[in-house]
């Protein structure tokens, strides 16, 4: 039967006759038949798979092995033997030893059909030392993902004890040296399936064996960090960390950035890399890990190496903002290199030309992704302008870019125009007023003014808003009354303490022509331009209306006491609030600006709302 199979194959016939030629051949071979012609057909169909020069010669011996395997199960298992498959693995297939790239396909096909026999053990037991052995020789992608795709169905062929460390630090290294060879899209994407397989395997393991994730960390760093001359190490390594549960984060960013052991080159090469990960695509919480390490370095003052990486990295992570596969990470890992330990423009200003470009192509993808990095783009950029301000002639291209058109008075009336309003027609305006009050106090809670316009419009009762404005009120707030109140605030010892040593440090001097005076610490002032300021100031105004006794709000360094004033109780009870917070003023040593402090009126008239402002 194997001689008919094999002319039948090798014939010029026909690829439907052939079929059905196959097909008879097939259904003879489900019948009982003797051990020597199911070898012989074994062997055959091995070949076809193995060697086969076409597809279909590979279908047609698959099919033929999988008839076997389910009707002549002691005779596959006694030709499926470990002897066998040591040498499939070893020296190849035939006599010249030919080097099939089927092997390992093959075997895995095979086994599905020696699952309960009484060899299972054996061959598992060669499984896991040969993979072992051939990761070690540092296989091509696809072939790292065949022994992982064969590893993740059998996951009794998965190397044990010292050896399964040794075999994910192997892996590593083989991961580090993969490379996509076209460009085409099809092949591209092949690749990035090839390299998910094999650190999927790698998750796979460290979920049922966590002792070996941090043997395996340490290997990751030692690749990146080499600074041997040899090929960089391929984005790929991108795909492992992804899988590295973020609960070990700290404890590993505090392992490297405290080992002595680690030369600032070595750092500098690490990270260095990492920050090329953010190219990655499909990579999850690889921007975490890297703005995790930046921090780590911080922490321990390490900022030459920072501001270096900073320098040489910054254009090519602007660049990422570009492909929305990798934009929300490459953005998250720009703000924090430039908002966190940067004291010099010199990195802002290597973005300044590459700006207008990115906001052109951003604003042209009209997508939630675009419009959303676009946001906090704008944001970045002129929290860069307030703080290395100076540079108007570099600045204006780039303001030119993001600026938002301007509103004018039509397009704000279309933009807020009340459902209930009809064009032409005479209508209450302090209706109009409440609606624009109620849609401002629904964007920003903290200013609750809606019960004040309620009042005046259902009791027709007039009312009085004070704007009280805190004379430069981020830079005359005491540091020493901040960290109290801090603390006060329920903020841990170490919370506290790290705040005061941000704030603590920074010296000034005065300096008139040639002639410059002693340098002298700052005492007072929390950074405006920081993202943490508003907040700081926030806390250090918490408990202005402690004590009020008409309504309070309160927003940065502006604040509003309001209320009723038809009554000479009520307005006396309005002078009570206003000399209350007088006295708080002097007691936190803070003035307010007597310039911007004013007074609005509210009241009805003949059914309208009248409003006088003093």
């Amino acid at each position: 039967m194997d001689k008919i199979l094999e002319a039948v194959v090798m014939s010029s016939y026909p690829n439907n006759v052939k079929q059905g030629l196959v097909r008879r051949v097939i259904e003879a071979s489900k019948q009982p038949m003797d051990s020597e012609q199911c070898w012989s057909m074994l062997e055959l169909c091995t070949k076809l798979y193995l060697v086969g020069d076409t597809k279909y010669k590979r279908e047609i011996g698959k099919e033929v092995l999988e008839v076997y395997g389910h009707y002549h199960p002691e005779e596959f298992e006694e030709f499926f033997n470990v002897r066998f498959l040591l040498s499939l693995l070893q020296e190849g297939y035939g006599p010249l030893g030919k080097r099939s790239h089927y092997v390992l396909d093959y075997i895995q096909l095979g086994l599905q059909f020696v699952l309960e026999s009484p060899s299972a053990n054996s061959i598992f037991s060669l499984l896991r030392i040969e993979v072992l052995r051939k990761v070690c020789e540092r296989p091509s992608p696809k072939q790292c993902a065949k022994i992982s795709k064969l590893l993740t169905q059998h996951p009794q062929c998965i190397p044990t004890g010292k050896h399964q460390v040794l075999f994910c630090q192997q892996l590593i290294r083989c991961i580090g040296q993969f490379q996509c060879v076209s460009e085409g899209e099809d092949d591209i994407m092949e690749f990035l399936e090839q390299v998910n397989k094999v650190s999927g395997l790698l998750q796979r393991i460290w979920r049922t064996q966590t002792s070996a994730i941090l043997p395996s960390l340490k290997e990751l760093f030692t690749i990146i960090s080499s600074t041997e001359e040899q090929e960089v190490p391929s984005n790929a390594l991108a795909s492992v960390v992804q899988f590295v549960p973020l609960e070990l984060m700290d404890g590993v960013i505090r392992n490297l950035t405290n080992d002595d052991s680690i030369t600032d080159v070595q750092m500098m090469m690490a990270i260095g890399r990492m920050i090329d990960w953010v190219s990655w695509p499909l990579g999850k919480n690889i921007d975490k890990w890297i703005i995790a390490l930046l921090k780590g370095l911080a922490a321990v003052k390490k900022f030459s190496i920072l501001i270096e990486v900073t320098l040489s990295k910054i254009e090519k992570v602007f660049s990422k903002l570009l492909y929305p596969i990798v934009r929300e990470g490459a953005l998250s890992v720009l703000q924090y290199m430039l908002l966190s330990f940067q004291h010099s423009h010199e990195a802002f200003h290597l973005l300044l030309p590459h700006i207008p470009r990115l906001v052109t192509s951003l604003k042209k993808e009209d997508s939630n992704s675009a419009t959303s990095s676009l946001e906090q783009l704008a944001e970045l950029i002129h929290c860069m302008f307030f703080r290395f301000s100076g540079y108007p002639d570099l600045y204006e291209p780039v303001l030119e870019a993001i600026k938002r058109p301007a509103i004018s008075p039509e397009s704000f009336l279309s933009a807020s125009w009340p459902p209930w309003f009809t064009p032409g027609a005479q209508q209450d305006c302090s209706e109009y007023l409440k609606y624009l009050l109620d849609r401002y106090v629904a964007s920003t809670p903290i200013l609750e003014l809606r019960h004040v316009t309620d009042k005046i419009k259902d009791k027709r009762k007039a009312a009085d808003v004070t704007y009280l404005d805190f004379c430069k009120a981020f830079d005359t707030v005491l540091r020493d009354i901040m960290v109290t109140k801090l603390e006060k605030n329920g903020s841990e010892g170490r919370t506290a303490r790290w705040i005061r040593s941000w704030l603590d440090g920074p010296t000034q001097r005065v300096a008139v022509s040639c002639s410059k005076s002693m340098w002298r610490p700052v005492m007072s002032g929390v950074p405006q331009e920081l993202v943490l300021g508003p907040s700081l100031f926030n806390i250090f105004v918490d408990n202005v209306g402690s004590g009020a006794e008409c309504t309070l709000s309160k927003f940065a360094d502006n604040t509003k006491p309001s209320g009723v004033a038809d009554t000479l109780e009520e307005r006396d009870a309005l002078q009570r609030e206003l000399d209350r917070l007088e006295r708080w003023v002097h007691a936190n040593l803070v003035e307010l600006s007597k310039a911007k402090c004013k007074v609005l009126y509210l009241a009805i008239v003949s059914a309208l709302l009248i409003l006088f402002h003093s």
